[in-house]
């Protein structure tokens, strides 16, 4: 069985950006160069300058997008543009999108998940992963010493009490929402020890 469990985030300071739209950003991994200005463009806190910094013409080992992400970073948290919460949460999230003339709705669920050797069978792998972006991704993290690519994983939500556990916990007041940018993000903040040991 995968170990799932709450974590403490970082997470921007909804005080100050109410509305998420104009700081967020896709995957990494889909975003065009044209697609990367326009972040930059959008905002200066829009998470792309963590994320998935521009290349520079004259980038050295010691001026690089992963420094100047750590850069950032240390800036943002001190402006309190970014907090790190006090105490372990689940973040359930809720998202409205449409396609192809048909409006759906994604539930999910921010959390941490132990490693497992993929042949224990707990989590299952869903992709072949190429060399370059993991190395990527590592770097990233071994400057800035956080993760800003949440892996993304699906559950059996029909056979599992847990759609039902989330359910209830959506019917709170939301942490936070981001509208306008194709999908419309509500994202909640769960700090009841009873109902995290539950979904746990």
């Amino acid at each position: 069985m995968a170990v799932v469990r709450p974590f403490r985030a970082l997470r921007y300071n909804t005080e100050q950006c109410a509305d998420l739209a104009p700081v967020l950003a896709p995957p990494y991994d889909i975003i065009s160069a044209e697609e990367q200005q326009a972040l930059y463009d959008r905002n200066p806190g829009n998470v792309i300058r963590l994320e998935y910094g521009q290349q520079r013409a004259d980038d050295s080992v010691t001026d690089n997008r992963y420094t100047r992400a750590k850069l950032t970073l240390e800036a943002w948290l001190a402006a309190q543009t970014l907090v790190m919460e006090p105490t372990p949460c689940f973040y359930p999230h809720q998202q409205h999108f449409d396609w192809a003339g048909r409006t759906f709705v994604r539930n999910g669920l921010f959390a941490a998940v132990e490693l497992q050797p993929f042949d224990a069978g707990a989590v299952l792998p869903h992709e072949w992963t190429l060399k370059g972006p993991k190395v990527d991704r590592l770097q990233l993290m071994h400057t800035c010493l956080a993760s800003f690519s949440p892996v993304f994983g699906l559950y059996d939500g029909r056979n599992s009490p847990l759609g039902e556990l989330l359910a209830g916990a959506v019917r709170r007041t939301p942490l936070a929402t981001a509208e306008g940018h194709g999908f419309d993000d509500t994202l909640w903040r769960l700090d009841d020890p009873g109902l995290q040991a539950e979904i746990a």
